[in-house]
């Protein structure tokens, strides 16, 4: 019968490791083809949304023109976890969050573009919906004024620069172009 092999010292192993040129160690040859991850690139631009004051339920409308397209959103306070897409495509997108959460805690937290527009001018306007006039926050409003007419709530005109980046190393595709902004609207 055969005898068992003895394990190799450990000496042995360290001499042999230290022997090994490191790219056969790492399993990367030093001229071969470049190696590239998969990242895909994010939004390119993505303007935060900032309101000093909770989110109040009712119907929230942006008008959004980006170059020489224009895009219409709607999105209804306190948010359904099953409501359909707010822009309606996939170039603009709205972020809202916490339709799982208590109603208070339901906001719309940024706009986000697809495509790298170079002019952008967004216009936000509010109405109380379903709320009767002379109830909540307008009940000290003008008797004659309607409660559900829409109220501005925020103007704002962007001309973004780009930043650009290779998420997947600097010799590999693709090239992403990201900007963020800011809109400020204010109380309601």
């Amino acid at each position: 019968m055969p005898r068992p092999r003895a394990p190799l010292p450990r000496r042995t192993l360290l001499a042999l490791a230290l022997a090994l040129p490191a790219p056969a160690l790492s399993g990367c040859a030093g001229s071969g083809p470049k190696a590239c991850t998969e990242i895909g690139c994010g939004p390119s631009l993505s303007i935060q949304l900032t309101k000093l004051s909770a989110w109040a339920p009712g119907r929230y409308a942006f008008t959004i023109k980006h170059d020489d397209a224009q895009t219409e959103c709607a999105v209804e306070l306190p948010l359904r976890c099953d409501a359909p897409a707010p822009c309606g495509g996939a170039e603009v997108q709205l972020g809202l969050s916490g339709c799982a959460l208590d109603p208070a805690e339901h906001a719309i937290t940024e706009i986000e573009f697809i495509n790298a527009p170079a002019q952008v001018n967004i216009s936000v306007s509010y109405s109380a919906g379903d709320q009767a006039p002379g109830v909540g926050a307008d009940a000290d409003a003008d008797a004659g004024a309607d409660a559900n007419a829409p109220e501005g709530l925020g103007d704002a005109e962007f001309a973004p620069t780009y930043r650009s980046s290779r998420p997947n190393g600097p010799e590999c595709d693709p090239e992403c172009k990201s900007a963020a902004a800011q809109l400020v609207m204010k109380l309601r």
